[in-house]
């Protein structure tokens, strides 16, 4: 898979990347999306066909390959294992944003929902 992308080499193993967040990335939890779409942190549902489970994943990351709502890239960890299911893993996704009750109004003030 020629996407893969790769920032500093580090001798601490047992450590996952950080993404964009600066935060370090959680297999299976901590996503990729389009910036400009979505902010870093937010919490989302994310419902995807047979092959991977709905489940709740954050933004903690960004990549130029993903452009627009609905599109994501899901961290899978490291090793032989996550490389495989990673470089076979395309699936058609819906993201449902979860925003804190109340938080509504915040969020038009920074321009990320009406």
């Amino acid at each position: 898979n020629k996407r893969y992308i790769f920032f500093k080499f580090s001798t601490n193993t047992s450590e996952f990347a950080k993404g964009a967040f600066n935060t370090q990335l959680v297999p299976g939890i901590s996503i990729a999306i389009d910036r400009k779409t979505y902010p870093y942190g937010l919490t989302f549902l994310m419902q995807t066909n047979e092959n991977f489970n709905d489940h709740l994943v954050i933004s903690h990351d960004t990549g130029k390959a993903i452009i627009g709502a609905n599109r994501a890239d899901i961290f899978l960890g490291k090793g032989d294992f996550a490389e495989k299911v990673a470089g076979n893993l395309k699936q058609n996704l819906i993201l449902f944003v979860l925003i804190p009750k109340g938080g509504k109004s915040e969020w038009r003030r920074m321009g990320w929902c009406n």
